[in-house]
């Protein structure tokens, strides 16, 4: 029988190499046999050897890949396709740094480097999110095509562009800005990617109003183009809802009417048949209104819903509403405490889906969003409503619907619900259902891990059920969560300074003769522990309103004491210390208040009624933003007093004026304290 020849061997090689049916593993064991078989029987051509390669680099060898063309160049057999295919192998792998090397080793070598050479090994460092090593190599690629290399075109500036735009970096937008500016001064005039990548990467930047006004200059840029003719540059549905979500992350009213206003714009485009406004173009909007938190947001969002579901029932599914759609609608309702109206939207969600609507099921964001409205609302019935949506979450789950995994989330707004409840028994639940999950944990369900926000979350529960144990309790579990940490049995359960300062506010309300001695030794305790559990403004602020409770009539010296060294520990340099503007409001407060039986401690008052004058003036003392409430409580304290520098109170007066924080209670305050 005739052997195979060179062309059979090669053949099969690259059959192999195609063979969708044989895994990775298999194919490989498969052609390297054949290959030696073939070098066996002295049939060591070129083109058999490119065929090893090529099932090679199918089966992701990079290693083996390299060492075969190593053997190539020593046989002197290797060519540009050898290169090539090695190459496409390493950067297909992410193997960038080591594809750069061949190429330069392919250019000493004298084989032709092409422009889709070039622009595979951008792309290899763009996927490893090295965008300044991607234009690095992009500066190289167009110094060397003066000397006639090839030339970058749209993919090769595109592939940088969308790097920078996934890099995540705060001046990735002004990169991508600079590449448009060299792409055109290049020659190379810039796409609808193109643009609509460097409109992703402002997304990145931290100063929102710059990276908005950026993004709508691109868009405006790109319509004029295509005005004049460019279609090239024309923008499309992805181009809008970029700059709908850089647009959005202002959070702010004119966030809100410009998104709308984009919609306008593509519905206009629409019509002349030059986009379909989809989806994802819709839910962008909403998301937009939802973040801007307008007053009417809640309606405008539910508005555009209903919008979608008319046009989709007019033909146009493709911007039919799917659960993202719903989900940010909820939210909307839930932000502003209409946990009703989410709940019905939800209830509409069960019924559509129930119907056959699989684009609208319920997932476990949605289920997560309602109850952290039930967590928001105050009704006593919130927090039955939600652990009954959470045991139906947790019956759906472990019947089999594993897209509905509850999470922390879920579990912290589900516990946060139970403060609202009339229950006596809500705190214990909350605990019960913390510890519940900690032992789940322990016992390998990793699904839930308990962590500090949940333990939090049922500190706040025991601080709004004002049991006569809470302090009690609350330190109890504080203890419990720290032995959990410190056995390594939950990391998650590290203390902070916000457990403890729940802790102190818990004994702050009280109100039990004994809480000062306790708040005492859990701030001295906090002052002994590390970085992160030091006491802050916040702390002490709780203690000056135990002060406040324990000694109504007395505990105004206690209090300014306490304000003064908040002061000047923050005068000296303290970040932690840095007075609150309640914490000023409820020593002026206290000041107004009074009934100044002891001569030194309206001595004492007075004088911080000048220093707090000061603080409110001067810049260079002004360690707290004053609110409304602050003036009012100045004015009131004033009076109270009988501070006498008209000078002064006129001077707080105008800036209060200058602020625009006057109403009629400053006003009534002032007056009172003029006329006195």
């Amino acid at each position: 029988s005739e052997r195979p020849d060179v062309v059979a061997y090669s053949m099969t090689l690259n059959i192999i190499a195609e063979a969708s049916t044989l895994s990775n593993h298999q194919a490989a064991s498969l052609s390297e046999q054949i290959f030696h078989r073939c070098l066996e029987k002295g049939d060591d051509d070129a083109w058999v050897w490119n065929s090893y390669l090529h099932a090679l680099s199918k089966c992701s060898l990079v290693d083996k890949s390299e060492k075969v063309l190593g053997e190539m160049i020593r046989l002197n057999i290797a060519d540009s396709t050898s290169f090539n295919l090695v190459f496409h192998t390493l950067a297909n792998n992410s193997q960038p740094n080591r594809a750069q090397t061949l190429l330069e080793r392919m250019l000493n070598a004298k084989v032709q480097v092409t422009q889709g050479i070039y622009n595979a090994c951008i792309n290899a460092w763009a996927k490893e999110g090295e965008a300044v090593k991607a234009q690095e190599l992009l500066e190289t690629m167009v110094q060397r095509s003066g000397k006639g290399g090839p030339s970058p075109d749209h993919i090769s500036f595109g592939t940088i562009l969308n790097a920078w735009a996934k890099s995540r970096r705060r001046d990735a937008g002004q990169h991508a800005e600079a590449l448009l500016i060299h792409m055109e001064k290049y020659g190379v005039d810039p796409n609808t990617t193109c643009y609509t990548a460097a409109i992703n990467a402002w997304s990145s930047c931290s100063d929102r109003p710059m990276a908005r006004k950026k993004s709508l200059e691109l868009l405006g840029l790109m319509q004029d183009k295509c005005l004049n003719g460019d279609a090239n540059a024309c923008p499309n549905i992805a181009t809008y809802t970029s700059v709908i979500h850089v647009v959005a992350m202002c959070r702010d009213q004119e966030s809100a009417r410009e998104a709308e206003n984009l919609l306008q714009q593509m519905k206009e485009i629409e019509k002349s048949g030059g986009l379909q406004v989809n989806t994802i173009a819709y839910s962008s909007v909403i998301d937009a209104i939802v973040k801007s938190n307008v007053d009417d947001g809640h309606k405008r969002a539910l508005n555009l819903l209903r919008e979608m579901q008319t046009r989709a029932k007019d033909g146009k599914a493709f911007c039919a509403p799917n659960t993202i759609t719903y989900n940010s609608v909820i939210s909307a309702f839930t932000n502003k405490g209409e946990v009703g109206g989410a709940r019905l939207l939800f209830n509409e969600m069960l019924r559509e889906s129930s119907r056959g609507n699989e684009q609208i099921v319920p997932d476990t964001i949605t289920y997560a969003s309602l109850l952290h409205g039930y967590a928001k609302n105050k009704n006593p019935h919130s927090s039955r409503m939600a652990l009954e949506l959470l045991h139906m979450l947790e019956d759906k789950y472990t019947e089999g619907n594993k897209k509905l995994k509850p999470n922390n989330f879920v579990y912290t707004s589900a516990i946060a619900s139970l403060a609202n409840s009339s229950n006596p028994d809500a705190p214990l639940q909350a605990e019960g259902m913390l510890k519940r999950l900690q032992k789940e944990y322990e016992d390998g369900n990793t699904d839930v891990q308990p962590n500090s926000h949940m333990l939090g979350a049922v500190l706040r529960v025991w601080f709004a059920s004002k049991e006569a144990q809470a302090p009690e309790r609350a330190s109890a579990l504080l203890s419990w969560a720290e032995e959990k940490y410190n056995a390594g049995n939950n990391l998650a359960l590290k203390s902070h300074r916000i457990l403890y300062n729940q802790l102190l506010l818990i004994w702050a309300y009280s109100r039990r003769a004994d809480a000062l001695l306790h708040m005492e030794n859990i701030i001295n305790t906090m002052s002994n522990l590390g970085t992160g559990l030091q006491p802050d403004s916040d702390s002490y602020y709780h203690y000056m309103i135990a002060v406040k409770h324990s000694n109504p009539k007395h505990g105004l010296k206690q209090q300014i004491q306490i304000f003064r060294f908040l002061v000047q520990a923050h005068k000296k340099g303290s970040k932690l210390l840095k007075p609150s503007t309640k914490a000023a409001n409820l020593v002026l407060e206290t000041c107004g208040n009074t009934s100044f039986l002891d001569e030194d401690v309206l001595v004492d008052a007075k004088a911080l009624v000048k220093e707090t004058g000061k603080l409110i003036l001067e810049s260079e003392y002004n360690v707290w933003e004053p609110n409304s409430m602050t003036y009012t409580h100045f004015f009131d304290a004033c009076r109270n007093v009988n501070f006498e520098s008209s000078t002064l109170l006129k001077a707080i007066y105008q800036k209060c004026i200058h602020k625009g924080l006057t109403n009629g209670d400053i006003q009534k305050s002032y007056y009172l304290c003029l006329n006195k």
